[in-house]
């Protein structure tokens, strides 16, 4: 009898060798290639830094540059089903700064903003590949049916309409409608009320299990509805991220499970954040 049936049948029955798996991602923009992990590795709490820089044209001043800082609480978990991501992150404190004001946002301000889902995510573990679209922040705002899309007032006469009436509420709990803005120096000095749907989009690389970082691109809907001294209000101009891709940025580092807002801050304390570019 022909020894090809066996020898076919030993074939068969060898163990499958692994198949190798996809080559780490490779990010231009940074200059940095992925560090893969296992399935489900990034699930936990994170602290989570956005770096903004923008800029907008202001009548008689022209250009004018902001910038600033956001410091997030990250909550991300895994299923192992389908093999996917979810997250929320929750503001818990931030730095702002603009060539034409000294102004900032109360501490219970940052702590009042809800946290949020983006409107997509994609981390790969394999590969390393990070992406979040739409990273969403409401400022002032609540009961939108679509939080990412729907429209929200451009100025004071339209906050005042019917139609934006429950939408715009007192979230920082100070007595004022929409969020406190304390302006110490600038145009305006004083109290001013706002409301703000901040959306980022984020593409990165994984470093390992404790860390990812990359790029964002940040879009602002802001509206000033009243000030401290009533008179008029000049609406902010549209922002546009600085022309530097590299100066817009953020940093995700782990945390202990459990952790809360005051670990995020020592977090930046300790520098576990980055306070310069980590890239």
């Amino acid at each position: 009898m022909s020894r090809l049936p066996t020898v076919l049948l030993s074939l068969l029955l060898l163990p499958a060798a692994a198949c190798p798996g996809p080559e780490p991602v490779y990010n231009e923009d940074i200059d940095l290639e992925a560090v893969p992990v296992q399935p489900g590795e990034l699930a936990g709490t994170w602290a989570v830094k956005h770096a903004f820089n923008t800029w907008a044209d202001i009548p008689i001043v022209g250009r004018s540059e902001a910038w600033g800082d956001t410091y997030l609480l990250m909550e991300r978990t895994y299923d192992e089903q389908s093999g996917s991501y979810a997250q929320t992150l929750k503001p818990c404190w931030g730095s702002l700064a603009s060539e034409n004001n000294v102004s900032y946002i109360p501490d219970d301000g940052w702590l009042s903003v809800p946290a949020q889902a983006p409107r997509g995510l994609e981390a790969r573990d394999d590969d390393g590949f990070y992406s979040v679209d739409a990273h969403l922040e409401l400022w002032g705002l609540e009961g939108l049916d679509d939080p990412y899309d729907d429209p929200i007032p451009v100025d004071e006469n339209e906050a005042d309409e019917a139609r934006f009436a429950d939408m715009i509420v007192d979230m920082d709990d100070d007595g004022k409608e929409g969020m406190t803005l304390v302006v110490e120096e600038g145009f305006y000095s004083g109290e001013l009320y706002f409301v703000q749907r901040k959306k980022l989009d984020l593409e990165g690389v994984m470093q390992g299990p404790d860390k990812v970082v990359g790029l964002l691109t940040p879009s602002f809907e802001s509206c000033t509805i009243s000030l401290e001294t009533g008179g008029p209000i000049v609406q902010g101009k549209p922002q546009h991220p600085h022309e530097d891709p590299k100066a817009n940025w953020f940093e995700e580092v782990r945390l202990p499970d459990g952790a809360d807002c005051t670990d995020v801050i020592a977090a930046k304390d300790d520098e576990l954040l980055s306070k310069f570019t980590p890239f």
